[in-house]
């Protein structure tokens, strides 16, 4: 799709490992591991951020029982999130709700134009918005204190 809108696709890979794209034309960078800190100022100077998520029925329950601790990264970062994840997976209901407007699962609508042209927009308008949105997200759900009092309330009514 990007080559049909003119765009260069560079995929930026964190962690261990090496990012298996050689089928296809990509300019890969592998950036091995860096600090949390590091990587959300990083990364958000990208246009979006990919986020995988098992979809074999051998995955089934952690898909639905887990949440991956780089979607927290990739909204922290202001990002955009281009997902492949089944519709009962944990990240697809979060983001499906709280994330909507910057979040896109390629298992349910393969037409990915409209949202690469939306991530690639970098004006300062569509930024302040975007970055707006993430700290409400990262606000109500990912901060310490909510996660803390949440636990905390588990704790305390087992």
């Amino acid at each position: 799709e990007c080559n049909t809108l003119n765009l260069d696709l560079h995929i930026h890979y964190f962690g261990g490992g090496k990012a298996q794209f050689d089928e296809i034309d990509v300019c890969v960078h592998n950036h091995g591991f860096v600090s949390r800190e590091e990587l959300i100022t990083t990364i958000g100077q990208w246009d979006l951020a990919l986020l995988p998520y098992p979809a074999l029925g051998k995955f089934r329950k952690a898909s639905q029982y887990s949440f991956p601790s780089k979607s927290r990264v990739y909204v922290a970062a202001g990002l955009p999130i281009f997902a492949y994840a089944q519709p009962d997976s944990s990240p697809h209901v979060f983001f499906e709700t709280a994330y909507k407007m910057y979040y896109h699962n390629l298992f349910l609508n393969r037409d990915i134009r409209a949202f690469i042209l939306a991530a690639h927009n970098r004006s300062d308008a569509e930024n302040e918005m975007r970055f707006r949105t993430a700290r409400e997200v990262v606000r109500a759900n990912f901060s310490k204190e909510i996660e803390l009092d949440l636990l905390h309330q588990i704790l305390l009514n087992s």
